[in-house]
């Protein structure tokens, strides 16, 4: 004959109490699985350093697209989607020059405020180059265009085209 099962009565308390418990446990399973693996990872790259490296490159030419997509959510907060959409609100081209060069083999450069980490647009790599060495100062690039407006050395050397 079977053995009457024994049923205790938790409390709501007692029963939100074991199930954290439980929850607690099992999260730190997970991590100390998650930890022997990353330990064996890494006295294998140890002791095969070459099937390890060529592992790495292989993957990493493989993954370009997620690789940056994961570094743009990474940097500056953005989905790809939501990339993809402000490329495409500024006609598929520089946000500042409206060329439809990005200036390099591979991309085009997102534009972010670096103090506030605000995104302002999609540059080609002159424009970004050209931010950058004003440090995002305005009064830098209002000065460099009166600057090309009125050169100090037309007034020198007094010549038309300089």
């Amino acid at each position: 004959m079977r053995k009457p099962l024994l049923v205790s009565v938790m409390t709501p308390e007692e029963l939100e109490a074991l199930r954290e418990r439980q929850t607690a446990r099992a999260a730190a399973e997970l991590e100390a699985a998650r930890e022997k693996h990353r330990k064996r990872s890494r006295d294998y790259a140890r002791a095969h350093p070459e099937a390890s490296l060529a592992r790495c490159r292989n993957w990493y030419a493989k993954n370009t697209t997620k690789r940056r997509e994961y570094k743009r959510k990474e940097n500056y907060g953005i989905t790809q989607t939501e990339w993809d959409a402000l490329f495409t609100s500024q006609g598929n081209c520089c946000g500042n020059c409206r060329s439809t060069d990005p200036g390099t083999k591979t991309h085009w450069h997102t534009d972010h405020d670096h103090v506030s980490g605000e995104v302002r647009g999609i540059l080609c790599a002159h424009c970004n180059r050209m931010v950058g060495a004003a440090k995002d100062d305005i009064d830098i690039l209002l000065q460099a265009v009166e600057y090309l407006k009125n050169p100090p050395a037309r007034k020198i050397l007094k010549c038309e085209n300089v």
